[in-house]
């Protein structure tokens, strides 16, 4: 039996300003609105760029340009993760 929980729709509303930007590819805008919909309540996220490949179906070095593309145009920024032991990144919306 399928898990009814996979099936549930999630809608996001991606703003226009980050739809509209020509600086920003088709996968780069993929990205956001990964990110727009999974950002918790103070607007962080963590995850590795293989969980967002995995999860967005991009390459990992698609979202790896991508990423860099949203963090150049300052829509999001990194934060230092402290954790020797953790590599994942921590991202945070800049708007």
């Amino acid at each position: 039996m399928p898990n009814p929980k996979k099936f549930l729709p999630l809608i996001s509303a991606i703003p226009t300003d980050v739809l509209e930007n020509s600086q920003l590819s088709a996968s780069a805008r993929l990205v956001f609105a990964f990110f727009f919909t999974y950002f918790n309540t103070h607007k962080q996220l963590k995850i590795s760029y293989e969980k967002l490949a995995e999860n967005t179906g991009l390459s990992v070095n698609t979202v790896k340009r991508s990423v860099k593309s949203l963090l150049n145009v300052k829509l999001i920024s990194t934060i230092k993760n402290d954790d020797p032991f953790d590599h994942t990144n921590i991202y945070e919306m800049d708007n």
